[in-house]
């Protein structure tokens, strides 16, 4: 548990300062992906926070709502994945 010690702060960092849609909170710890609201009319995102590097780029960020400010949202970020880790995923 040690291990993950840093993991489970930035889990209950993300539930204390945002808006977190899923899991429903209080969100229990083996979960480490969060559905975040991003502001109004339903844009949200989901995030994936790696284990191992939980500070690091997420596994996984994916844009859910469908609208232009999401689109744009997107955008940005996937042409700022382009040039970091290649592992990273950017789903639309």
């Amino acid at each position: 548990l040690d291990k993950y010690q840093l993991l489970f702060e930035e889990l209950d960092d993300l539930d204390s300062h945002l808006w977190i849609l899923e899991p429903s909170l209080p969100a229990r710890r083996c979960s480490i992906e969060r559905r975040i609201a991003l502001w109004e009319g339903g844009a949200s995102m989901v995030i994936v926070l790696d284990p191992e590097r939980p500070r690091g780029v997420p596994v996984l960020v994916r844009f859910m709502g469908v609208t232009l400010a999401t689109m744009k949202a997107a955008a940005s970020v996937a042409g700022k994945g382009a040039n970091s880790n290649e592992k990273n995923v950017i789903d639309w």
